[in-house]
């Protein structure tokens, strides 16, 4: 996943959808301020639960290795134990 962080470069922002939102039940495209990922937030404010981006094909492989139990290919990156231990926490 190199598409994946919380700072962007020029090359990597290019593959980012723009941010959208509802105005006046419209939908229309956030204009970011330069340097800013999300709202007027500076792309260097690190915040645990937020400012994280990725582009689709990154968020793809995720959303596949979910699915496969923490696997890519023959790589396993979250261990299935890890997927039980929340499953059973439901």
């Amino acid at each position: 996943m190199t598409d994946t962080n919380f700072t962007p470069n020029a090359e990597q922002q290019a593959r980012m959808v723009d941010m959208h939102n509802r105005n006046n039940g419209e939908n229309a495209v956030a204009q970011m301020p330069q340097g800013c990922i999300f709202d007027d937030f500076p792309s260097t404010h690190y915040l645990g639960g937020a400012g994280l981006v990725s582009s689709l094909s990154d968020y793809a492989k995720f959303a596949q290795q979910l699915l496969n139990k923490g696997k890519i290919g023959d790589i396993t990156l979250i261990s299935e134990e890890t997927f039980t231990c929340f499953a059973h926490r439901r």
